[in-house]
């Protein structure tokens, strides 16, 4: 009896945590994503990889699979459930992008944000630096 219970408790202890990782939420509610933003704006080979990955024009390079699953969500509500540091991260990395590419910017934020409804409110949300 208590051997079919603890089985489960574990059952369903695998289940949510599984659903965490389809969902893209950690147990405090924030996106799942840690990419080096550095490292890739700084590296073009790198940068050429991930901008062909969010614009499903090649593969996609180590955790751009799972970043890229969440790039409408945060054009649509400004990294609403990004944690603080991911927040941080995301307007580094699209403030540069912006920057340094902006057609590929252009291009990546029309894919997931088609008609470019939010990109007003996100251009916004890129240049102040509330959390």
């Amino acid at each position: 009896m208590i051997g079919t219970s603890v089985k489960c408790a574990v059952a369903l202890l695998s289940v949510c945590q599984v659903m965490s990782w389809v969902t893209g939420y950690d147990q405090k509610g924030g996106l799942q994503f840690n990419i080096d933003v550095d490292a890739i704006l700084n590296n073009k080979r790198l940068l050429d990889a991930y901008s062909r990955c969010y614009l499903d024009q090649g593969p996609c390079p180590g955790p751009s699979r799972e970043a890229k699953k969440y790039l409408g969500e945060i054009f649509r509500t400004n990294c609403a459930k990004c944690t603080k540091e991911q927040k941080t991260q995301t307007r580094i990395a699209f403030r540069k992008l912006k920057e340094k590419r902006p057609r590929d910017f252009a291009k990546v934020f029309a894919k997931y944000n088609p008609g470019n409804t939010h990109l007003a409110s996100f251009t916004a949300w890129l240049k102040s630096n509330d959390s």
